[in-house]
């Protein structure tokens, strides 16, 4: 046997694996399909309906095909500001869809004072319930 046809018989072999572990689907009746026709209406998502309209001139050969879906980019809208109370107690950053809003560590009174409130609630819930786990950010 040469070298070519061992090739050829290993790429057969990898390629009837393949079909083995990846069986085509044959029957869709039992997936959860979403229907185009019951996406909700948004104007960054535009779906074209229907068959293209064939011309008879020779240049709709030469035109592209449009897209069956096109999806454009939606424009984000910046976080409200928080309460003027909560002003500079919130981390720099807390704007961002990225970042998970936390508070600044500050030696303040008013701080201590959430600082302490905070650890008397947690141990009243450890108290009633022992096995619970809390933890502050």
């Amino acid at each position: 046997m040469t070298a070519k046809a061992r090739l050829i018989q290993t790429f057969n072999f990898l390629k009837e694996l393949n079909e083995l572990r990846n069986p085509v689907p044959r029957d869709l009746s039992g997936l959860d399909v979403l229907r185009l026709d019951t996406w909700p209406a948004h104007p960054c998502v535009q779906v074209r309906r229907g068959d293209r309209q064939e011309d008879d001139s020779a240049d709709s050969a030469e035109i592209a095909m449009e897209p069956l879906i096109r999806i454009a980019r939606a424009q984000l809208t910046p976080c409200p500001k928080p309460p003027e109370i909560l002003d500079g107690w919130l981390k720099p950053g807390w704007q961002s869809i990225d970042e998970e809003v936390r508070r600044q560590k500050q030696d303040c009174a008013c701080y201590g004072a959430y600082d302490e409130g905070f650890a008397r609630v947690a141990e009243a819930g450890r108290r009633r319930n022992p096995t619970a786990r809390t933890e502050c950010a």
